[in-house]
């Protein structure tokens, strides 16, 4: 309940808020607040300090004490709403500790705020941040529930547009590559993204497919798919290219997007959806 927890310390500078929220065992924890184009986004506490050790993190040198409870992390967010009477509209688990060492409260919390009929935070507007807990990101991916696929991870390691390995981005590819290896050889099955194209190359048995469109369709698109509005579109849709052109060069060394690294190249903006899914269900059939 709301009375567990409260705000003790705000402090503001331009498109950031910072909030010191106090909980009734007399625990302290952070959230922050950061306005972009795309939205309004909170940075989210899943534990009260944290045992990783990462030199890099302040929350580090705390030890942890507990975890935070599903409700004391969901506070936070409605707290910090009631407080600047606006919509969040983009959640990261990301303060302090780490959200993998807290794994059934923190999918709780996503189950809370995800709920349609709650506070309604779409999936693809959720990320947990974690410094690559392997065991829960396995868990994570391995998950058959609607958040496997949807809910973004992500590490402290990943710069920007760039990915300086080696790092725990190189546990995450190799867990990957083992997950995509294994699904592929249990069953057939359709793998979006992910380079599963290069993970797979030595089968003979994989159709790999590029579906494409033009910008103009996918602003249509991303617009369509977020409840809050987003003042620059095209960069949105740039820098989201330029991270996945970067990672794929990172790692499979190959340019993202070349047709030559393909079997069939498909232009949904002209087709369609529905053509390219039966175009494909036609080929696999063959």
């Amino acid at each position: 309940t709301m009375d567990k927890i409260k705000i003790i310390v705000k402090q503001e500078d331009k498109d950031v808020k910072k909030y010191l929220f106090e909980l009734k065992d007399k625990n302290k924890i952070e959230a922050v607040l950061m306005y972009h184009d795309y939205g309004i986004s909170i940075c989210v506490s899943s534990q009260v300090g944290c045992n990783m050790g990462c030199k890099f993190c302040e929350s580090g040198r705390l030890k942890k004490v507990r975890n935070l409870e599903a409700n004391e992390i969901v506070d936070q967010l409605l707290l910090i709403e009631e407080d600047i009477k606006t919509r969040i509209s983009h959640v990261v688990v990301m303060g302090i500790g780490e959200p993998f060492d807290n794994y059934d409260n923190v999918l709780r919390f996503v189950h809370i705020i995800n709920e349609p009929k709650g506070i309604d935070i779409g999936s693809r507007h959720i990320t947990i941040s974690t410094c690559g807990v392997i065991p829960g990101i396995k868990k994570f991916i391995e998950e058959k529930g609607e958040y496997g696929n949807k809910v973004a991870i992500e590490t402290f390691f990943a710069t920007g547009n760039y990915y300086n390995g080696p790092s725990l981005e190189d546990s995450i590819w190799a867990l990957q590559q083992e997950f995509i290896t294994d699904l592929a050889q249990k069953e057939p099955c359709v793998i979006v993204g992910r380079c599963a194209d290069f993970i797979l190359k030595q089968r003979d048995d994989v159709l790999n497919v590029f579906i494409h469109a033009d910008k103009k369709l996918r602003m249509e698109k991303a617009l369509s798919e977020t409840n809050e509005k987003i003042l620059d579109i095209e960069r949105f849709i740039k820098d989201k290219d330029k991270r996945r052109a970067a990672y794929v060069q990172f790692y499979t060394d190959r340019q993202w997007g070349l047709a030559s690294n393909y079997h069939i190249s498909l232009d949904s903006g002209k087709l369609g959806v529905e053509k390219c899914v039966s175009i494909l269900e036609q080929l696999y059939k063959n």
